[in-house]
């Protein structure tokens, strides 16, 4: 394993798609063992989030109850999900825009890595401990989270990591803005693996992306909300936040 000083590589340059990215900071919120995630800012200005990743670039197929699936490792820097998910940027804005995937040498070693625009915000774990006393702030959270998974899946896309841990919050205001990060596990009926692994009669992602009862790949966005600690009674109004918002927005 590798040791903290080192994840971090500030300062480091990297050129993906031709385009140079110098590291900033270390992203704290997003790491974890397998993947590190850097906030970095690009030749021309543009603040970008940059992941890397340990193993190869393909999708990893993944057994769960005797069916294979394409859920998995690594999927979302796969050159085919790289190439899917850039196709569907115009026809779905809520996607964070894809800047451009590279191989390149870190340390001792070649690794793959991703860039994206960095998402404005905190973690919503982060903002959920700093309002958790304030049921407004928790109802709009509830609401603003039915809102973009409502989105996804009126754009045809479902999440498959669906947690709260990946969720971003921009709760300045009139720009108050939920986000969904971590594309591991996308789906799309028109994606290749999709198709390939029968994913919407063998995983139903859609309902998955509310309260996954697979047991891998995330809860639910919907179950998420319905355990998180917060006063006797709220829990039911957050619920019901959630579903009046998501029913309301899907088509």
């Amino acid at each position: 394993m590798l040791s903290q000083q080192q994840w971090r590589f500030p300062g480091e340059e990297i050129v993906i798609n031709g385009q140079r990215y110098t590291i900033d900071t270390w992203l704290n919120a997003q790491q974890c063992e397998r993947h590190q995630v850097y906030a970095a800012t690009r030749a021309d200005g543009l603040k970008a989030a940059v992941k890397f990743y340990p193993w190869s670039a393909r999708a990893m197929p993944y057994a769960y109850q005797h069916t294979w699936t394409h859920l998995g490792r690594e999927r979302d820097v796969s050159r085919q999900c790289v190439l899917e998910w850039s196709a569907r940027q115009d026809d779905c804005p809520f996607l964070v825009k894809l800047l451009g995937r590279a191989q390149v040498w870190r340390g001792q070693r070649w690794q793959w890595c991703l860039a994206t625009e960095l998402v404005a915000g905190i973690p919503a774990e982060a903002y959920l401990k700093q309002k958790q006393y304030e049921e407004g702030a928790l109802l709009r959270f509830a609401a603003g989270v039915a809102d973009t998974l409502a989105q996804w899946h009126n754009g045809g896309v479902a999440h498959g990591d669906p947690h709260l841990g990946n969720v971003m919050v921009n709760g300045m205001g009139e720009a108050y803005q939920v986000t969904f990060i971590d594309y591991n596990n996308v789906h799309h009926p028109h994606f290749y693996y999709c198709q390939r692994f029968h994913c919407f009669t063998a995983y139903r992602p859609y309902e998955a992306d509310l309260a996954n009862d697979y047991g891998v790949f995330g809860e639910g966005f919907r179950t998420s909300l319905a355990s998180l600690p917060v006063p006797l009674g709220l829990g039911q109004r957050l619920l019901e936040a959630f579903d009046d918002h998501y029913h309301a927005a899907r088509r």
